[in-house]
């Protein structure tokens, strides 16, 4: 089951288990932040009510997906209650009206209070400022730029403590999204929304602490007494969204994660892994989940004829001590310099003497194991088995949250071999050939160049 279709139950089951012991609370229109006794349910839109469903209600519908994601499931989403609302029909009413007394397997409340889009058609941008930034402008709607509409969204909602009904805080934001109609400009600025609302709230119930200062790698951070970290734990990077100006325009430049940071004590911590800059207001929330890599890489033939194409999975790719394994498709060029084919497997350690914000250099081991074949002087096809060892210099440099450039080089330690068999049912063979066995070797300098995938 899916994590929509796990909101979708909770919400449906919210409104049927309350159903009969909801009440209209009158008339009145929620007019205080500060304290209130009830919210309503958000209509979903494919529900019989849908005829109500409103921009408030999509997005309460999204805040409570993200708070499914972020398992936070002792926090209930709802809607204003007003006056208007209630007057529709009293049956809906019932139906979706909740107070907070009933709401016993919650403790706070998320209330989505005002909602506002606005949608129009402008000229489209050709300028170019960050390759991440998205250009603030204002327009009149004109029907040649139908296809290229700017969606402008704002939230504003409340926290609340479902025991007392008190006002806990705010939660406000805005995007801004510009491009296709005006049903995909929609869906994309609900996408930046969501990712926005996700940030939000993940600094809010997650573990984190602002930044106080940062330099040389590391970042200090102004201790909870509260809230105890302890040494080696994972922490983001993020970084607010902030607005620049260029030639007399404004610019959003979007924020969001941009390097990870482990703990050395209870107030510092050291980054470990660093692709865009961060500046005053940034924070560091806590990382729970483990991260793990996948690398594509190639040998070329600089030694031996020997070509590799290999897939990695890391264990703790971003840390001082790494290992993984992986597996190969292999060509090595043999002692009658005829290219042998075939696939493998391997095993290695990555030590990280060097761990830095902006490029790792460590050292690597490892060992390979390649399946050979090639067909002997009958034309039968037979397979010899290469192992080898290798230790060299291994360096890292991120250019995107995701991916690492890497390079890798060293000396390879091959076992040479010329025994060769093939199988014919249950029984094996030698090969057999009419002069000088062909041996394969692949020792010799290797260097070695990919790209390394973070899984988070």
């Amino acid at each position: 089951m899916n994590k929509t279709n796990l909101l979708i139950i909770i919400v449906v089951s919210l409104s049927t288990s309350f159903f009969a012991e909801a009440k209209s609370q009158g008339t009145e229109s929620w007019n205080s932040e500060y304290f209130v006794n009830k919210m309503r349910l958000p209509i979903l839109p494919n529900d019989k009510d849908s005829i109500y469903f409103s921009l408030n209600d999509e997005i309460a519908i999204l805040i409570a997906k993200v708070a499914n994601e972020l398992n936070l499931y002792d926090i209930a989403t709802g809607v204003l209650v007003d006056s208007t609302f209630e007057a529709f029909d009293s049956t809906i009413t019932k139906k979706l009206i909740i107070p907070f007394d009933q709401l016993h397997d919650f403790r706070e409340a998320i209330v989505v209070a005002e909602t506002n889009i606005s949608q129009q058609g402008v000229p489209p941008n050709k300028e170019t400022y960050f390759s991440s930034s998205q250009p603030i402008f204002a327009g009149k709607d004109n029907k040649a730029y139908l296809k290229n509409i700017r969606t402008d969204i704002s939230v504003l909602a409340y926290f609340y403590n479902i025991e007392t009904g008190e006002s806990l805080g705010t939660l406000a934001e805005d995007v801004i999204y510009v491009g296709g109609s005006r049903e995909k400009s929609k869906a994309k600025a609900l996408k930046k929304l969501q990712q926005k609302i996700f940030r939000d709230l993940k600094r809010i119930y997650w573990l984190s602490y602002d930044i106080a200062s940062s330099g040389k790698g590391k970042v200090t951070v102004i201790p909870d007494t509260a809230q105890v970290i302890k040494k080696g734990m994972l922490f983001e990077l993020v970084e607010p969204d902030r607005t620049q100006t260029k030639d007399g325009k404004e610019y959003a430049i979007p924020g969001g994660v941009v390097g990870f940071a482990t703990v050395t004590d209870s107030s510092h911590l050291k980054i470990l892994h660093q692709w865009r800059n961060f500046g005053a207001g940034s924070w560091v929330v806590e990382h729970p989940d483990p991260i793990r890599a996948l690398q594509l890489s190639v040998v070329p033939p600089i030694t031996q004829g020997y070509l590799n194409y290999g897939l990695h999975f890391q264990v703790a790719p971003i840390r001082s001590i790494d290992w993984g394994l992986g597996v190969q498709i292999s060509r090595v060029t043999d002692s009658m310099n005829k290219n042998d084919y075939g696939f493998g497997f391997s095993g290695f350690g990555i030590w990280r003497f060097l761990n830095g914000a902006r490029m790792d250099i460590g050292t690597k081991v490892g060992a390979d194991m390649d399946i050979l074949f090639r067909k002997d002087d009958n034309e039968e096809v037979v397979n010899t088995v290469l192992f080898s060892a290798q230790a060299g210099l291994l360096s890292e440099i991120p250019f995107s949250p995701n991916m690492d450039f890497v390079v890798n080089v060293g000396y390879r330690f091959g076992f040479k071999t010329d025994t060769w068999e093939y199988s014919v049912d249950q029984d094996t063979f030698p090969a057999y050939w009419d002069a000088d066995v062909p041996k394969v070797d692949n020792s010799g300098f290797v260097f070695s160049v990919g790209f390394k995938y973070l899984l988070f």
